[in-house]
């Protein structure tokens, strides 16, 4: 997944936000690049002028957002995966340097796949409201207390 910039895609899209010093790490393929990350209209990027083999793009369809991660690492990170093949996720890891950045960054890739919903499958979902495959709730609906009772698991991410 390699991301083609400067500025513009080959299809001629502008991002419409960027993040300078973003970290990106993919514990499944052991690695970890560093650079700008760009959202466009339905995709978001993480160029790396330094490493363009590490650049990575990701389209919107194929993000699924899971939580902020702000316990057990180093800075509060972004948690989610991406669809690499049907039915198969990789977990990737979104830090920004400037940690006050990870609300803002979230609430961008949330807007993102809110702007490319991926409808479920016939059968999927509880059938009283429209639910997507890939749209999370944002941090005006986040409810801090939902998972509260919840018990927690020593995991290992990554450092």
């Amino acid at each position: 997944m390699m991301c083609s910039l400067p500025t513009t895609t080959s299809n001629n899209e502008q991002p419409l936000l960027q993040f300078p010093h973003v970290r990106l790490e993919r514990p499944d393929e052991n690695k970890t690049c560093f650079g700008d990350l760009h959202i466009g209209e339905s995709w978001f990027c993480l160029s790396t002028e330094n490493d363009p083999e590490n650049s990575f793009r990701v389209e919107a369809k194929n993000l699924v957002l899971q939580a902020i991660c702000r316990e057990h690492l180093e800075k509060p990170s972004i948690y989610c995966q991406v669809e690499s093949n049907e039915e198969e996720f990789e977990t990737i890891y979104i830090i920004p340097e400037d940690s006050s950045l990870v609300d803002k960054v979230f609430e961008a890739l949330c807007e993102l796949v809110r702007r490319n919903p991926v409808p479920l499958d016939e059968g999927e979902g509880s059938g009283e409201e429209e639910w997507y495959g890939n749209v999370p709730w944002s941090m005006d609906n986040y409810d801090t207390e939902q998972f509260e009772d919840a018990e927690e698991e020593e995991t290992s991410p990554p450092s």
